[in-house]
């Protein structure tokens, strides 16, 4: 993951890429969109468009090929087909191309510093 390639302790770094859960991952893609649009307002300017429209591809990607591997490692049921497995890598490939594209943008940091799942304080209720 790109978070752990550049993590600068690299003795540290597979420690780091395992604090990233696809569960949370997921919901986080699921709400990309949305924290964009606040994040930039009605108008933002043409550069930050674009790194959104990027971001949001890359999180759309993550979501359906996580959908796929699930399905494939849990649905016994469900026979693979060798275009249907073919359209899987060349989707994962385009989306890290995309994603290459953004990378450096501080949209796609802050994508990266949301992907990590950080507890929330609980607030607890006063009677």
């Amino acid at each position: 993951m790109d978070a752990a390639n550049n993590w600068a302790h690299e003795g540290q770094r597979h420690r780091f890429a395992r604090l990233f859960d696809h569960g949370p991952m997921n919901k986080c893609c699921e709400g990309l969109k949305g924290r964009l649009k606040e994040r930039l307002g009605e108008k933002p300017n043409a550069e930050d468009r674009a790194a959104a429209t990027k971001l949001q591809e890359v999180a759309e990607a993550f979501i359906q090929l996580q959908d796929q591997r699930y399905s494939a490692d849990y649905d016994n049921s469900r026979q693979w087909t060798r275009t249907e497995t073919l359209n899987a890598i060349f989707q994962s490939e385009t989306a890290i191309s995309t994603w290459t594209e953004v990378r450096k943008t501080e949209l796609a940091q802050d994508f990266l510093f949301d992907l990590i799942p950080i507890p929330r304080a609980r607030v607890v209720p006063t009677r």
